[in-house]
């Protein structure tokens, strides 16, 4: 039951992405990164929606999944998106790399199975604008030092330790994001690097201050997120590593306030 009524949720949010109005924007600022790997089913969806968004300006679209031409699921013709083919199995934190090479100065990046409608991406632009201190989105993680535990799922307008899915930052962010790596032994091209699960808690560290997590409303998630073998959530070593991570950037890279 749960399974069907997250499609007729997608399905839904398809039809107010295709027919539904063009929100009011700000000016087309924004690049959106967007990589895929095991859902190229949700990448036109996502990138129809990014398309309608006025602030967004062009969309990098990364498959890091070789075994796949994402072509083959993205038919959408618009000069704004930029599709590019890793020829090896690529980790998460390669949307950084391309914010970095890229020329833009402001970067949405946002994990590929949840979906959001044009105003919700546009109100967080919007709201980003307003205070670029610190990295945006809208869902974090908060470390409880006195429990050894990373609490999940934080909702609400309110500071977090870590932002998950979504994260709005600025080219200055991701140029100190490169400079903590360095730190930690994660630079490109070191092994490190192929690691997973670290690059949305490196990206949180990189504000003046903790990042900002805000309330945009209801949005369906994809069938498969929770799914073992395609969540890397699931994956045994995920919560460990990130315990281990947590108390590295507490050393390297701790927050001010």
């Amino acid at each position: 039951m749960k399974k069907l009524l997250d499609h007729a949720r997608i399905a839904l949010w398809s039809l107010q992405v295709r027919f539904g109005r063009v929100p009011p924007g700000g000016p087309p600022e924004f690049v959106a990164v967007l990589l895929s790997f095991k859902r190229p089913q949700n990448m036109e969806k996502i990138c129809r929606a990014l398309l309608k968004t006025p602030s967004i300006r062009k969309i990098i679209l990364c498959n890091n999944n070789p075994s796949i031409h994402i072509r083959d699921w993205v038919h959408l013709k618009d000069p704004r998106i930029v599709i590019i083919e890793q020829r090896k199995p690529t980790a998460c934190q390669m949307r950084f790399l391309l914010a970095h090479q890229d020329d833009g100065e402001l970067f949405f990046c946002m994990d590929d199975d949840l979906f959001l409608l044009p105003e919700q991406i546009e109100h967080l632009c919007g709201n980003f604008r307003a205070d670029f201190s610190v990295p945006l989105g809208i869902q974090g993680q908060i470390y409880h030092p006195q429990d050894g535990i990373i609490q999940y799922a934080v909702y609400g307008n309110r500071r977090v330790d870590g932002l998950n899915r979504v994260y709005l930052c600025t080219k200055a962010h991701i140029t100190e994001f490169f400079r903590i790596i360095g730190l930690l032994g994660l630079s490109v091209g070191s092994s490190g690097w192929e690691k997973h699960y670290w690059d949305d808690m490196v990206l949180s560290r990189c504000g003046k201050h903790r990042p900002r997590i805000m309330t945009i409303g209801f949005y369906p998630n994809c069938p498969t997120s929770a799914k073992s073998g395609i969540a890397e959530w699931r994956d045994t070593e995920f919560f460990p590593s990130r315990i281990t991570l947590q108390h590295q950037l507490d050393v390297c890279a701790p927050f001010t306030a």
